[in-house]
């Protein structure tokens, strides 16, 4: 995934590389591990998760929700969080709601707690149906929009960030496209495919 900034500039890349593809049921699971660089290539962040799929509703890891930045400080310490899952469902359809998510993670230095960092998304809905281009080609997609609300607290004090985020999402492959809004509807950047390794 291509990085654009508030200027639409490209400031970085996001890579998610998967593993460990196993089949149970009618469960396909799979882990991957993400690394993020800046414009330059120079590694700002790594983290891990697993993604699902179960009779075609498509389960992702809440951890690709994080803002990758803003791991970069946790990066040596040891973090504990609860399995939660983003769901697209296996049929959309325009007017759908989605269910909301709720993510808490727990950073710790040193067997103490340094840090906690929350994510919530709320109001998500399949707006429209529409087509995206980029270098990869043309994917048919839905639309979804939701609010979005990440807040990181040291020392009990923390700020929550609101925003309201864009995602086009491809059926039988995945978010290939993502708009973030401040809470004003001013633009602050963007992540959209640009290659697929093999």
């Amino acid at each position: 995934m291509t990085i654009y900034d508030r200027k639409s500039k490209e400031s970085g890349k996001l890579t998610y590389t998967i593993s460990n593809v196993t089949t149970t049921g009618n469960t396909t699971s799979a882990n991957f591990i993400s690394q993020m660089v800046d414009e330059k290539g120079k590694i700002l962040s790594e983290g891990a998760g697993k993604f699902k799929c179960n009779a075609g509703v498509l389960y992702i890891d809440a951890k690709v929700a994080i803002p990758q930045e803003s791991m970069a400080a946790y990066k040596d310490m040891d973090v504990k969080a609860d399995e939660v899952f983003i769901d697209y469902p296996a049929t959309p359809a325009v007017g759908q709601r989605l269910n909301n998510v709720s993510y808490k993670m727990e950073m710790y230095n040193k067997g103490s707690l340094f840090s906690t960092i929350t994510l919530a998304q709320s109001n998500r809905k399949i707006e429209s149906k529409e087509t995206v281009t980029s270098g990869m080609g043309s994917w048919e997609c839905y639309k979804i929009t939701y609010d979005s609300q990440f807040k990181a607290t040291i020392g009990g004090i923390g700020i929550p960030i609101n925003m309201k985020v864009t995602e086009w999402f491809a059926p039988g492959f995945g978010v290939v496209k993502s708009e973030i809004y401040n809470k004003n509807g001013k633009f602050l950047g963007a992540t959209q495919i640009t290659s697929i390794g093999k």
